[in-house]
């Protein structure tokens, strides 16, 4: 739990320490022969968000909280991306943001409801530092409904509302049925990337089990490459983002972090 202590909190400030440099360096780049740049900063979004949908799903912080904080960067990498694409001010810009609040929130939703299924399955993430100690009462009690958690909804609603308004307008998604097939294509391949990385990461299996279902994945993601039109950006984009989950995940595997299956029978009760 020590490692965890320390290792969460740098990881998610070399993350936004990342984020700052590569849009300051991207932000005079417009054209030119540096389409890789924007390939590789273009993952970013997709990969951190994938990432925060994990937390979001899987994490042992308040409900009402996990939304804020996964929507939140969302909301911010959706308006940022419209500002550096079409330049700050231009008409477009608004577009630009609508349609990445649009991709980042269906990748974001459809990630967090298949782990969200896995975790009711039993799938629960546990730190291997703590595995002897006894549970904690406060992440085995059964939910109890309060007024204070219908306050933390209320206000989490809020917020989540708010930063959605401020980067989406669904009278400037201007979608065809080939920008909206590329979308899902895009977002399906994030997601079967996301959570192969995660097993091979995280799983608390044999070794072998891990690597088969990591290669199925990369299978799954090369099949929806193919279907892609434009597949060549598409594999830059991914193998950069695969990068940014594979070392981000490694350092949640060395703070001890896992993935186990936990059958109901021994989940532990809460005391009488």
């Amino acid at each position: 739990m020590r490692h965890a202590r320390v290792l969460i909190p740098l990881l998610l400030l070399a993350t936004v320490l990342i984020d700052l440099a590569a849009a300051v360096m991207i932000a005079p780049i417009r054209s030119g022969p540096v389409v890789a740049y924007w390939m590789v900063f273009l993952s970013l979004p997709m990969s951190q968000v994938g990432l925060l949908s994990i937390w979001a799903a899987l994490g042992k912080a308040p409900a009402p909280w996990r939304a804020v904080g996964l929507v939140l960067p969302l909301a911010l990498w959706s308006k940022l991306m419209g500002t550096l694409l079409d330049g700050p001010g231009s008409p477009s810009a608004t577009e630009e943001s609508s349609q990445w609040t649009f991709f980042l929130l269906m990748e974001a939703l459809a990630t967090v409801a298949l782990l969200g299924i896995a975790r009711a399955a039993g799938l629960q993430r546990t730190c291997v530092d703590a595995a002897a100690r006894p549970p904690d009462p406060r992440t085995t009690r059964r939910f109890q409904f309060s007024l204070g958690y219908l306050f933390s909804w209320l206000t989490a609603a809020a917020i989540v509302l708010a930063a959605l308004g401020y980067t989406f307008h669904l009278s400037r998604l201007a979608l065809d049925a080939r920008d909206f097939r590329s979308m899902v294509i895009i977002a399906a391949a994030n997601i079967a990337l996301l959570l192969a990385a995660l097993h091979v990461m995280l799983a608390r299996c044999r070794r072998f089990m891990r690597w088969l279902v990591g290669l199925a994945g990369l299978v799954a993601v090369g099949g929806l490459v193919w279907l892609h039109s434009d597949g060549e950006p598409v594999r830059l984009i991914l193998g950069a983002e695969a990068v940014w989950l594979v070392g981000s995940l490694a350092v949640v595997r060395v703070a001890g972090y896992r993935l186990v299956w936990q059958r109901p029978s021994d989940a532990p009760q809460p005391p009488d």
